[in-house]
């Protein structure tokens, strides 16, 4: 929090900013982690051909492609969406 609470106080020194929202801050809230739940394979299939039933015209059997790409290969959201057709080998 003093890191955040210095650059605060450097943009208010150099007036970007009209005051500091972190100034008299002393602690911040605790964080409560949750368990994570991960599917089973058998509802991440379900997941993935339920994408595809409920497809746009013209683009049948393309997002269960994405499922089974975030579900088996560990890909984050930004990965994936980066992805193009060259990246992809569905041989291997």
């Amino acid at each position: 929090m003093l890191t955040l609470q210095a650059i605060l106080e450097l943009a208010l020194d150099d007036k970007l900013i009209a005051r500091n929202p972190a100034r008299g801050i002393k602690t911040l809230p605790s964080i409560r982690h949750r368990k994570n739940v991960y599917l089973t394979y058998e509802q991440g299939e379900q997941v993935a051909a339920a994408a595809d039933r409920h497809h746009l015209i013209g683009h049948a059997g393309r997002y269960g492609y994405v499922i089974h790409i975030a579900a088996y290969r560990g890909r984050r959201w930004s990965e994936i969406a980066t992805l193009r057709p060259d990246d992809v080998d569905l041989e291997e």
